[in-house]
C-alpha cells in the first residue's frame, strides 16, 4: 500500500510539473508575441504560481526596471505601516497633518486619489526637467497644491500630487527622508532590490523607484496575493469604486468578480526620452505578472498583453 501511495504521489506530482510547463510555455508564446508586436525583443518576464516562479525571460534580476506609478503602492504601504505604528491614521487630513492652510483632503483621499485634487501640475512637462536628478520634489508639489487653494469635488481624478503629498506627509512625521522611512518599513522586510531610481529618484513617491522584475513580482505577490494583507481583503483599505465592478485603492486597481485581480501600469513618454515602463497583474490569488517594456505601451497596448496573458493562463 505505501508503495501505491508513492507512486500515486509520484503521478501527481509530475502531472503538476507538466501543467506548469505547459501554462509558462504559453506565457512565454504569448509575451515573445506582444513585445516582438511592439518591437521590445528584450524587455523581462515573470510568472509566479502562488508565489514561486515558473518563468523568467530575459534579465529579470538586474535592478534597474523603472517602476514608475507602480511605485505608488510602496507609498500607500508605507502609510499603512505608519498608521499601524499609531503615528499616522487614513482619515486624518492635510491641515492637521502639515500645519499649513492645506486643501481638506484625507490620507485615505490622497490614497484613492478622491480628495478633489486638480489639475495635476506634474504632467505639464515639468517632470522631464526632474529627470536624471536626486533631490526629492515632494515638498516642491506641496507648496503648489497648497497656493493652488482649496480642493475640488472629491471624486476620483488620477493625480501624481496626491501621492506627491503623501510623501511629504511621511517625511514630516517621521523626521526623516521618504525613501528611507518606506524602504525600511515596506522593502527591507521582504528583502528586495529596490532603490530610487537615478532616472526618476526626484519622483519618489510617486514615480520614482526602481527594482528588478522578479523582486516586483515577488513585492505583487506579497502584497496582493492569497494570504497577503491587502490581498485578502482589499475593500478593508481606503478604496473608490471607479467603474463597474472596478476599484482603486492602496496604489492599485482591482476587481473582486467575476475573477479576483490587481493591477497597474506605470510608463514613462518623452519625446527626448526615456519611453519605458512596466505593468504587473495578481490574478485569482495564483498567478502574478510583472513585465518590464523599453518603449512605450499606451493603454491599448496594455489591454492587449493583458488579454493574451489571461488567455495564456486560461483565465476566463
Amino acid at each position: 500500500m505505501i508503495r501505491v501511495v508513492a507512486a500515486t504521489l509520484a503521478l501527481v506530482f509530475l502531472a503538476g510539473m507538466v501543467m506548469a510547463q505547459d501554462t509558462a510555455d504559453r506565457v512565454r508564446a504569448a509575451w515573445e508575441g506582444w513585445r516582438a508586436e511592439h518591437g521590445d525583443q528584450t524587455a523581462p518576464l515573470v510568472l509566479l504560481d502562488r508565489g514561486e516562479p515558473i518563468l523568467r525571460v530575459g534579465d529579470v534580476a538586474e535592478p534597474r526596471e523603472l517602476l514608475a506609478s507602480n511605485g505608488k503602492v510602496i507609498t500607500a504601504l508605507c502609510i499603512d505601516a505608519l498608521a499601524v505604528e499609531g503615528r499616522l491614521r487614513f482619515d486624518q487630513g492635510l491641515p492637521e497633518l502639515l500645519g499649513r492652510a492645506a486643501p481638506d483632503a484625507t490620507l485615505g483621499e490622497l490614497i484613492t486619489h478622491s480628495g478633489g485634487l486638480r489639475p495635476d501640475e506634474t504632467q505639464r512637462g515639468r517632470m522631464f526637467w526632474w529627470l536624471y536628478r536626486t533631490a526629492p520634489r515632494h515638498a516642491q508639489v506641496t507648496d503648489w497644491v497648497i497656493a493652488r487653494g482649496p480642493a475640488g469635488a472629491k471624486t476620483h481624478f488620477y493625480n501624481n500630487e496626491n501621492y506627491a503629498l503623501l510623501g511629504e506627509v511621511i517625511a514630516r512625521v517621521t523626521g526623516a527622508p521618504y525613501a528611507e522611512v518606506c524602504r525600511r518599513r515596506v522593502l527591507d522586510p521582504l528583502d528586495l532590490t529596490a532603490a530610487l531610481s537615478p532616472v526618476t529618484g526626484a519622483l519618489g513617491p510617486w514615480g520614482g523607484w526602481r527594482m528588478s522584475t522578479e523582486d516586483y513580482a515577488r513585492f505583487h505577490w506579497a502584497t496582493f496575493g492569497a494570504n497577503a494583507r491587502i490581498g485578502a481583503d482589499p475593500f478593508a483599505w481606503p478604496h473608490v469604486r471607479i467603474g463597474p465592478g472596478v476599484y482603486y485603492g492602496m496604489g492599485a486597481l482591482f476587481r473582486t468578480e467575476p475573477v479576483a485581480a490587481f493591477w497597474h501600469a506605470g510608463a514613462l513618454n518623452f519625446v527626448l526620452g526615456p519611453r519605458l515602463g512596466a505593468f504587473a497583474i495578481t490574478w485569482d490569488a495564483r498567478w502574478t505578472v510583472a513585465v518590464a517594456h523599453r518603449g512605450f505601451a499606451d493603454d491599448d497596448a496594455i489591454l492587449s498583453l493583458v488579454r493574451q496573458l489571461a488567455a495564456a493562463l486560461r483565465i476566463g
